[in-house]
């Protein structure tokens, strides 16, 4: 006899028909449930495949006969570490509840483990709240510049930490499956941290690195998936008190880092870069001073010490470390949306001023200036490339429709007559003479530019190349 899985919701023809979207059929068949999901929902597609296959072990080539031993956190999680890969983005993929050709980020994938545990249990499933907006993290530059002997505290996990600390559950969780997942979840990924920081062996040490990093990326879409509109379970309530709760955390942090007389350079969610006090040396010290100030449940650690930092502004910052190596975070300091040569001018710039070396930053300017207005810069470097989001026929729909705008790579896709689909890259420089010209009307693929000769607008580039460079003046 089939079960039906739905929560019985007030009758109305919009809920009525939410309801049939979500009703799910479960039955017995040669020894193991089969689901046949009916209508259109956002995991199934009509699909009609065993549970646990299809929500939760599929992706991990497990037999059948094993499956059903596999319902404890801790064996799964061994599975996912069998499989796991050095390569963060390939291990997330692992870690899934979906083969990787269906992966739609970790929200839908969470869905499924949850879901998967509903099932499971032959318990309804709740209806997705209305989306609405709430306040988000507190992210802020306190200084911009370069500063030397900088120092970074993190709060471990901060989201996940605030709500296991809390004893909060999504209202529509009536099971408790998101805090048990959460719970084993956070507890292997400060396991893989630690190991990352203390293994003697260099190539283990890389492996705890990834893995600790695609579980971070996990278990931190347990906040996200709060305020995920079409998630399950989600609850904004939640993720609204959530945030508030870190805020107040973070709040209390720089409170005592100015009142001890640290200098706080930057805050981002859940940590804090400083100048230490002067006189101050001791790491380990100064990071149970910060402990003592925090709730209980949440861990703070002092995890890293840098040589420079130079921030730019609010989450936008680049970082020199003790063996000389620079990382760069933000969108405007390498956005994939500039051109080639203004990043790597850019990520020069950078770390001339984190290693001091200013004198030179002029030299690189005249020596890309001459090489543009010369044209002795290889095209490519000049060229842009976007991704098609949608395809041609849909953009020329839209702007048939009067919903859409004219964009340089659609318009050199529908012109090629090539067949580009969304999700293609198209990658196309500018023409013409004047520094200030109409992108779409003088884009050219760079596939289509002329053996021999060369036929960039110089202008434009050199203007380009003038305006990034005021950008950095103040700190040059």
């Amino acid at each position: 006899m089939p079960i039906k899985i739905f929560r019985p919701v007030p009758s109305s023809s919009s809920d009525s028909s939410r309801r049939r979207r979500r009703l799910a059929l479960v039955k017995q068949y040669d020894g193991y449930e089969e689901t046949q999901i009916v209508g259109k929902t956002k995991f199934f597609d009509s699909l009609r495949l065993p549970v646990r296959e299809s929500l939760l072990y599929y992706h991990f080539g497990i037999s059948q006969s094993a499956s059903s031993t596999l319902c404890s956190i801790s064996i799964l999680l061994r599975a996912i570490s069998a499989r796991y890969c050095a390569n963060t983005a390939v291990s997330m993929r692992h870690a899934m509840p979906h083969p990787a050709d269906s992966l739609r980020g970790t929200g839908t994938s969470l869905d499924a483990l949850l879901t998967a545990e509903y099932l499971k249990q032959r318990h309804s499933l709740p209806l997705p709240e209305a989306a609405r907006r709430f306040a988000g993290a507190l992210t802020r530059a306190e200084a911009s510049g370069v500063f030397r002997n900088v120092w970074h505290c993190d709060v471990r996990s901060l989201y996940p930490s605030i709500i296991l600390a809390e004893g909060w559950v999504p209202a529509h969780d009536e099971l408790g499956e998101f805090p048990r997942l959460l719970s084993a979840l956070r507890t292997f990924r400060l396991e893989a941290k630690d190991a990352a920081r203390t293994d003697p062996d260099p190539a283990r040490r890389s492996y705890f690195q990834a893995l600790q990093s695609s579980f971070k990326i996990l278990i931190n879409s347990f906040y996200g998936y709060l305020g995920f509109s079409q998630g399950t379970f989600n609850d904004y309530d939640m993720a609204e008190r959530v945030t508030a709760r870190g805020r107040d955390i973070l709040t209390s942090m720089l409170h005592f880092l100015t009142g001890a007389g640290a200098r706080v350079l930057e805050m981002d969610t859940d940590g804090i870069y400083f100048q230490p006090p002067p006189g101050v040396e001791d790491a380990a010290a100064f990071n149970t001073r910060i402990q003592a100030v925090l709730p209980a449940g949440i861990e703070v650690e002092l995890d890293a010490r840098y040589e420079a930092m130079f921030s730019y502004k609010s989450k936008n910052y680049a970082l020199l470390d003790s063996s000389g190596v620079v990382s760069i975070t933000g969108a405007a300091l390498k956005s994939r949306g500039l051109e080639p040569f203004q990043r790597k001018f850019m990520a020069a710039i950078v770390e001339h001023l984190l290693r001091n070396e200013k004198e030179k930053i002029p030299l690189e300017y005249e020596a890309l200036r001459q090489s543009i207005a010369d044209r002795t810069i290889p095209l490519a470097e000049l060229a842009k490339t976007e991704n098609l989001n949608d395809s041609p026929e849909t953009y020329r729909r839209k702007l048939e429709a009067g919903t859409g705008r004219r964009s340089a790579a659609y318009e050199l896709a529908l012109r090629s007559g090539r067949n580009y689909q969304s999700g293609d890259q198209v990658t196309y420089y500018l023409t013409g003479e004047k520094k200030k010209v109409s992108v779409v009307d003088n884009a050219k693929l760079l596939s289509e530019a002329p053996a021999g000769e060369r036929d960039e607008n110089s202008a434009f580039y050199l203007n380009k190349l003038e305006e990034l460079y005021a950008n950095f003046a103040e700190f040059i």
